[in-house]
């Protein structure tokens, strides 16, 4: 089976049940080993490592961390919203949160499949802007998943872009692409996410509605 072939079938079977992260699947009609889809990445939970007395963290000027319960739990407020968007369990010093800034916009995404797919792994690029320390300024994503070394011909698409959720969410600070970023989230894990949220804030594409079956926003389509 050519690689034309294969990723039109795993396109035609992946568009029939789109995952809950994925929306506006498509690939270029002259070109079907181009795809382009927008990525709503999980409000899933990370571990920060923050004082176990933090009472406020500042996430940016209209965002605030805010101790409204004992035993360690913590709500994300935004701005005078009476509520809260993200809650935050702390204990011995580590805070788990329920959602994160990724999760507030959507990304634009741009999978290219080479002519030996699957003997050759395909890339992923983000066409939009996102603060992270695994994918580059611009835009290719360093995911193990899809290294020559880990590479496997079985591997389907829908499995790439399952691990490509988990990694937004769950940044890997064992194989990062910007340095700064991954020293960062180690070092001030706070300074961080501020700054991921004010980035995802500024350039990240508005979710769409459940449902929404639109073509993807800027698209020809």
């Amino acid at each position: 089976m050519t690689a034309s072939k294969r990723v039109a079938k795993e396109l035609e079977e992946l568009s029939k049940q789109l995952p809950p992260y994925l929306r506006h699947l498509s690939s270029d009609d002259a070109n079907v080993l181009e795809w382009r889809t927008l990525l709503l990445p999980d409000l899933s939970t990370q571990v920060l490592n923050l004082s176990h007395s933090t009472q406020v963290l500042n996430l940016s000027h209209s965002t605030q961390i805010r101790k409204l319960r004992f035993r360690g739990e913590m709500w994300l407020t935004h701005g005078n919203r009476a509520k809260p968007r993200v809650r935050l369990s702390c204990r011995a010093g580590q805070c788990s949160c329920d959602q994160l800034p990724y999760g507030l916009k959507a990304f634009r995404l741009q999978i290219d499949f080479p002519r030996e797919y699957p003997l050759k792994p395909p890339t992923l690029k983000f066409i939009t802007k996102i603060y992270h320390p695994n994918v580059g300024e611009d835009g290719l994503v360093c995911l193990p998943l899809i290294s020559r070394e880990n590479w496997k011909p079985y591997t389907k698409a829908y499995q790439v872009l399952e691990a490509l959720n988990v990694l937004v969410s769950r940044p890997n600070l064992d194989e990062p692409v910007r340095l700064e970023l991954a020293d960062l989230l180690t070092q001030n894990p706070e300074q961080f996410w501020k700054k991921a949220e004010e980035f995802t804030l500024q350039f990240g594409v508005d979710r769409p509605s459940c449902g929404s079956e639109a073509s993807l926003p800027g698209s020809s389509a």
